[in-house]
């Protein structure tokens, strides 16, 4: 039975890759909008065969704690455990997703590719192997559901990544003043958004059922996750909204979403270990951070992010991941210690992950790999990169193509 649920919630889980395409889709200008979602596609094409042939092997081996390979399991030579790479490949999957946002619009198409197969062949498993089966689990760290494992070393890549491709045309004035680049049709990311709260309950529920966790609920810990999830999503969206309130004066569509996604991604960690008043407080903290360090990378820091991937994957995780311990169900002596392993768990991750991203996009941006050209960005990627035009009632009729086709 349980191995049935795990499964179905795998099965499930896979709607997060429908409602990240159509979130990309719709908060990208109409002439990147068929090429973001091809990336998504692609990702999950390239993700699922690096995770099926390296990465479940270093996930799921039990020899060492801290990096190791089961030759057993390479390649899908053992069948012992596929249910647990089915379930884990669906979520893992989210990696990807993530850094595709915050590179859109300007970045070559195996630019993503190339950070989604190394996020899923090797840095996401090795670290989700410290934190659910290795030395991370034996000290304590706390993440049910993948906010150090996932979220953090995608945002990591993503904000790397952004770094290095640099940022849209138009996006920042000579006087360091940003100007906002809209997307051509909210309603379409307000779907995708939605789809992704749905998809995010048996994400969650599953990681609690292979994952368990220090959880005091036992047989309702299911029951328990669930409202969390919506509760801090709730929470999440309230705290960017009033954000937003007392920013501009009205209520903000952006800082609304921002502190929606912020307040999942943070209730990830814990969903399991804590009450419902302390999936609240994490969904509300999370989505005000959320909301304000959206601000700031873009108008301070200057970093061009058109999903807002960055602040919402990577400060809400950091977020949940502090809250876990706070809320978590141990005496209150307890608490300041399991802080101190999450703070460790934070800053190994989060070095290890800049490492990796660096090695994958400095020789990239060396070579001259990582940016399309200033044609081909000012024409549209879907045009530039796929000879394709996602509205063609509406934008040309004909395609204008600057590469060779067959007659």
């Amino acid at each position: 039975m349980e191995t049935s649920m795990v499964m179905i919630f795998g099965i499930l889980a896979l709607l997060l890759r429908v409602g990240f395409a159509l979130h990309a889709s719709g908060s990208l200008r109409s002439k990147n909008a068929a090429g973001a979602i091809l990336r998504i596609t692609a990702d999950t094409a390239f993700s699922t065969l690096a995770f099926w042939a390296v990465g479940a092997a270093i996930l799921l081996q039990l020899n060492n704690s801290y990096f190791g390979i089961d030759l057993h399991i390479l390649f899908g030579q053992s069948q012992d455990v596929a249910e647990k790479e089915f379930f884990h490949l669906a979520i893992i999957l989210i990696g990807g997703a993530i850094v595709a946002g915050a590179l859109a619009e300007r970045a070559r198409f195996y630019v993503g590719i190339a950070a989604s197969i190394l996020l899923s062949a090797i840095v996401i498993p090795v670290i989700g192997h410290w934190v659910w089966f290795g030395w991370l689990k034996d000290l304590g760290f706390i993440d049910v559901a993948g906010a150090a494992v996932i979220h953090l070393p995608a945002a990591m890549f993503a904000a790397v990544g952004a770094v290095f491709v640099g940022p849209r045309a138009g996006k920042y004035n000579k006087d360091e003043s940003s100007n906002s680049i809209p997307g051509h049709s909210l309603p379409l990311a307000s779907v995708g958004l939605l789809l992704l709260l749905v998809g995010w309950l048996p994400y969650v529920l599953g990681c609690v059922m292979v994952h368990g966790g220090l959880t005091m609920f036992e047989g309702s810990a299911l029951g328990v996750a669930a409202m969390n999830v919506l509760l801090a999503a709730g929470a999440g969206a309230l705290a960017g909204m009033l954000y937003g309130q007392l920013r501009y004066g009205k209520p903000d569509i952006f800082f609304t979403y921002s502190g929606l996604l912020g307040a999942m991604v943070a209730i990830t960690a814990g969903a399991a270990n804590m009450g419902n008043i302390g999936a609240l407080v994490t969904g509300a903290i999370s989505g005000l951070v959320v909301a304000l360090l959206t601000f700031e990378i873009d108008m301070r820091w200057h970093l061009d992010d058109p999903l807002g991937v960055v602040a919402i994957h990577g400060a809400g995780a950091v977020c949940g991941l502090v809250a876990a311990a706070l809320f978590a169900p141990v005496e209150f002596s307890q608490k300041f210690h399991l802080l101190l392993i999450q703070v460790l768990g934070i800053g190994c991750i989060l070095i290890f992950s800049v490492v990796f991203a660096f090695a994958l996009f400095v020789p990239m941006k060396a070579a001259k790999l990582l940016r399309v050209t200033d044609a081909d960005e000012f024409d549209g990627l879907d045009l530039g990169e796929h000879d394709i035009n996602a509205y063609p009632d509406f934008q040309q009729t004909t395609i204008k193509s600057y590469h060779l086709r067959e007659a």
